[in-house]
């Protein structure tokens, strides 16, 4: 597998609004245990990657970011 490949496959996540979200929670948990008491920053930044990639890039208006 080639580099082309698997940025085409990280393409292809960011598109899926499931499997950003499951890797998303994967990292949270992961950060929670590591970072025991952060865990109102580590929602805010979960939450921000979400509102940045979640939708595969796209603003309101439908324009690539």
């Amino acid at each position: 597998m080639g580099l082309g490949d698997m940025l085409g496959k990280g393409k292809d996540a960011l598109g899926d609004e499931e499997k950003t979200d499951q890797l998303l929670d994967k990292g949270q948990q992961a950060a929670g245990d590591r970072f025991s008491g952060q865990e109102d920053k580590i929602q805010q930044g979960r939450d921000a990657i979400d509102d940045r990639i979640g939708d595969g890039g796209q603003q309101q208006d439908g324009q690539q970011q």
